[in-house]
């Protein structure tokens, strides 16, 4: 660990780049092995939150068209 230490203080930009790639592959590691439930809920919460939406706008869009409808027929 001394090696290492002292190659990150003395600024070896190789040792610098292969212990960032460490850092970055043991995260998604752990994100994909133990934090994948949460990542799948979140996901299934946002295409619950655009489905209602795009009722929300069609919706919109159906009053808006019979407005028009009726608006013209006058």
């Amino acid at each position: 660990m001394n090696t290492l230490f002292a190659a990150i203080v003395e600024g070896n930009a190789a040792v610098v780049m292969w212990v960032v790639i460490g850092i970055v592959c043991l995260w998604r590691l752990y994100m994909t092995t133990f934090r994948m439930d949460d990542w799948l809920r979140l996901r299934k919460e946002e295409e619950e939150r655009k489905a209602k939406r795009h009722e929300r706008a069609g919706n919109a869009f159906k009053g808006a068209l019979f407005v028009a409808r009726w608006w013209l027929k006058k």
